[in-house]
């Protein structure tokens, strides 16, 4: 997968012609890049990892599935979301998160949005969703996105700042929030 194109990450807050210029105290952000891959996947194995220790499997059999399912995953989203924007979430230098965001259409989707449990519970996920409910407000747009229905914890969030459920299927539940008003200039 080529290099996301999106925010350079030179100054925090800087904004390119693909990404949003996101304003996150205590956190840098900057394109993924394919050097990146290691951590990202081990990213994405934090996100299951509730769901691997319940199977029993060893730890060989938990890294072949998590590789198995984070190929599928990065392949569909390159399908599905051709022009999406990928963006690494920084605390310094060290990468704690990643932010996939999908600008084109009726709404801003949040393609995919997680962060290492070492940087849950600080406030980085609720400002950066407000500060995305926000910008995609003021394009005239709502930000979506779709939760795991076993992920209690973001959609008690999601909730928090606004979202309302659109749909649901056998393992996600899809939200919307319309987007913070914006003023009109007089």
């Amino acid at each position: 997968m080529p290099p996301a194109a999106g925010m350079d990450g030179k100054n925090e807050g800087q904004a390119s012609a693909r990404g949003p210029a996101l304003h996150l105290p205590g956190l840098r952000v900057r394109p993924e890049r394919h050097a990146d891959l290691p951590f990202v996947r081990r990213l994405y194995r934090t996100t299951r990892a509730a769901e691997l220790a319940a199977t029993g499997w060893d730890e060989a059999l938990c890294r072949q599935f998590c590789d198995q399912q984070f190929d599928a995953r990065r392949q569909d989203w390159s399908h599905r979301y051709p022009d999406a924007v990928r963006l690494l979430l920084l605390r310094g230098t060290d990468p704690v998160g990643r932010l996939y965001l999908d600008m084109d259409g009726p709404d801003w989707r949040v393609v995919d949005i997680a962060f290492l449990p070492s940087a849950c519970g600080r406030g980085s996920g609720s400002a950066l969703l407000a500060d995305l409910i926000r910008q995609a407000g003021a394009a005239g747009k709502g930000l979506a996105l779709s939760v795991d229905l076993l992920n209690g914890r973001a959609l008690a969030l999601y909730r928090r700042l606004g979202f309302v459920e659109t749909g649901r299927d056998a393992a996600r539940l899809h939200l919307r929030h319309p987007g913070a008003p914006h003023e009109q200039p007089e």
